[in-house]
């Protein structure tokens, strides 16, 4: 295509494209989707980290901060913080949070691991760990203002990490 006066193309392409850029976010709403991405609560210091989240996610989904390594140091204690920290960012942005896998194979607190327990104890642990116990709880009650969804339970015995 020829035109007589080739810079006033170019103005035009850059006003098209102007007005037509996006966020994904803002692409995702329209489509009525939520994209979210991984996150680790390490990282908000760095703003473009932040501001990328922000603008371009409308849901995050906590890399390890909601798995039990991260949430129960030992037995008897549990530890919020780092979880705390993405739904706070989460609510500030107006953003969803999709909770995490409650046991997965490489991410269950050391105590758990280091204990010489048989098949039936360890089985009656997690059955309590996931169906019965506080922790499941403490959880729904921690987090019920603003979870989306929460991954599935992996199979602890799966360790390839597909099930």
């Amino acid at each position: 295509m020829y035109f007589r006066y080739p810079h006033v193309s170019v103005i035009l392409l850059f006003i098209v494209a102007t007005l037509r850029a996006q966020t994904l976010r803002d692409e995702a709403n329209r489509a009525d989707i939520l994209i979210g991405a991984a996150v680790n609560a390490h990282y908000f210091s760095e703003a473009a980290y932040t501001s990328t989240l922000a603008r371009e996610f409308g849901m995050v989904e906590p890399e390890d901060a909601m798995k039990g390594e991260s949430l129960r140091p030992d037995e008897k204690t549990f530890n919020f913080a780092k979880a705390d920290r993405i739904v706070e960012f989460a609510q500030t942005h107006s953003m969803k949070v999709r909770g995490h896998n409650l046991v997965w194979g490489t991410h269950n607190p050391e105590w758990l691991m280091q204990t010489n327990r048989t098949p039936q104890q360890l089985s009656a642990l997690l059955h309590d760990h996931i169906s019965h116990s506080r922790f499941l709880r403490q959880v729904a009650q921690e987090f019920h203002c603003c979870l989306k969804s929460a991954g599935r339970t992996a199979d602890s015995h799966n360790r390839t990490g597909r099930g």
